[in-house]
């Protein structure tokens, strides 16, 4: 039967309601024993969060413009949510290597999944396809982070000066209410810093887990849709602008072309 036909609405929702009992069974499995066995609960917990992530793609799918996100060039770092793994596939969220430059319009974009080194992992002996980044990752996080803990620091002397300006103008105008243009001056640079710090807090935690150096999954290279892209959505992301080396990124493409005979 053809579900894509209209005339079978009523047999389609009918498979439906069946299709979600049978979900309803195999996650009530997953997560009834959680003590006994924690793989299949760790399972059930992951499939809930995909689930859910998958809905609201769906849900905005039509809304979804990707000229509104950043251009991607090759190199560049985004923060990708891979979805359910079956099997070996690579899942969840994690970070990728962009491997072609995407303009904002483009909807899609090739990547390369990375993940962090472990700390019982001898870089020198990863499994095949494995590529060892170092702790380029880190390096550009910790440039960044510095760039913005020094911006973070202007931001604050600056609206130090103007509220300073604003105060002076109220003690020489009493009764007065201060000008449009200085009240939204002001709150758009309070706004401002507090997108700043909340962006240096969040690139903080980041640079945590990469510290021993981040491994490039080359066999899983995939393309993907932008939806799945959580950073950068905007230059506020906490990836926004980051790219790695020429070198690195040659050391990926070399892998490439040796997995996949180029």
């Amino acid at each position: 039967m053809d579900f894509k036909d209209p005339n079978n609405q009523q047999e389609l929702q009918k498979r439906y309601n069946q299709l979600w009992s049978k979900f309803k069974n195999l996650t009530n499995t997953l997560i009834a024993d959680p003590q006994g066995d924690p793989v299949n609960y760790k399972r059930g917990a992951l499939l809930f969060y995909w689930l859910q992530q998958y809905h609201g793609y769906i849900k905005g799918e039509q809304k979804f413009n990707p000229r509104y996100r950043p251009a991607l060039l090759k190199g560049n770092v985004v923060k990708v949510n891979f979805g359910f793994n079956l099997g070996n596939e690579f899942g969840g969220l994690h970070y990728a290597i962009v491997m072609n430059d995407s303009a904002a319009g483009n909807g899609v974009v090739t990547v390369i999944p990375l993940r962090s080194l472990k700390e019982s992992e001898d870089p020198s002996r990863l499994r095949g396809n494995d590529v060892f980044l170092g702790r380029e990752l880190y390096n550009l996080l910790q440039g960044k982070l510095v760039g913005l803990r020094s911006n973070y620091s202007l931001q604050l002397d600056e609206a130090r000066k103007e509220l300073e300006e604003a105060e002076h103008w109220r003690s020489n105008n009493p009764g007065k209410i201060l000008p449009t243009t200085t009240i939204k001056k002001l709150t758009d640079k309070v706004e401002f810093i507090k997108q700043q710090q909340a962006l240096i807090e969040r690139t903080s935690k980041e640079i945590k887990s990469l510290k021993l150096g981040s491994i490039a999954i080359v066999n899983q290279i995939r393309t993907i849709s932008k939806m799945r892209i959580e950073d950068p959505k905007d230059s506020l992301g906490i990836l926004y602008g980051l790219r790695l080396g020429r070198d690195k990124m040659q050391l990926v493409k070399a892998e490439l072309m040796k997995s996949y005979d180029m």
